[in-house]
């Protein structure tokens, strides 16, 4: 049993469920939502490996400047569906969109990068981050999963993630995820995500 209660359930029967999925519709949005540090994109590149004409998108790449972080919502959710999810519904062969930099925690001015990303010829989004399971875009999803990680864990994983992996300072690292952790705890206080997951694991 996970810490929700509920029985976990396999890789494998997530991608039958997507296939299912597949096999009704033209096109499927996955969304994978839980703590930071909880292993959102590991199971998303699981996923995509094992997925053909599917695509990882990272929820980070829609997170608001931090200048105009102002309530609750620290992404721009708004652009995700305009941008993403409504083209790839409508259709569309290519999707276009700008990837935000985080690069505060770089010690550099946060931003989106300079040229856009381009996703072309797919059929399955993998979307996954911090609040993929906002109100607002369950509307535009079709399966949803919440990774149920213990916090202390994920704010271990995402401490060392951040320091050894991506070679960040970890006084800016630790400071970060203290201010995230927080928000997070709140955030799910406010608006518990885990209510509207199809799949917990």
């Amino acid at each position: 049993m996970n810490l929700l209660g509920m029985a976990p359930i396999s890789i494998d029967e997530i991608l039958f469920r997507v296939e299912l999925l597949c096999r009704e519709k033209s096109r499927a949005v996955v969304a994978i939502d839980g703590r930071g540090g909880a292993g959102k994109s590991s199971l998303a590149r699981t996923l995509v490996a094992n997925l053909s004409k599917s695509v990882h998108i990272e929820h980070d790449w829609f997170h608001l400047p931090k200048s105009q972080v102002i309530g609750p919502d620290r992404f721009d959710h708004a652009r995700l569906i305009s941008e993403l999810l409504l083209p790839f519904r409508s259709g569309s062969p290519k999707l276009t969109f700008f990837r935000y930099n985080w690069g505060y925690l770089a010690g550099i001015p946060d931003g989106f990068h300079e040229a856009p990303t381009t996703v072309e010829d797919k059929e399955i989004l993998v979307v996954e981050g911090c609040q993929t399971l906002h109100s607002s875009l369950v509307p535009h999803l079709d399966l949803r999963i919440w990774l149920d990680t213990d916090p202390a864990v994920c704010l271990e994983r995402g401490i060392r993630r951040d320091i050894y992996e991506y070679k960040l300072d970890p006084d800016r690292v630790n400071t970060a995820w203290s201010e995230w952790s927080a928000w997070e705890a709140e955030s799910l206080a406010r608006d518990d995500r885990r209510k509207r997951a199809d799949i917990i694991l």
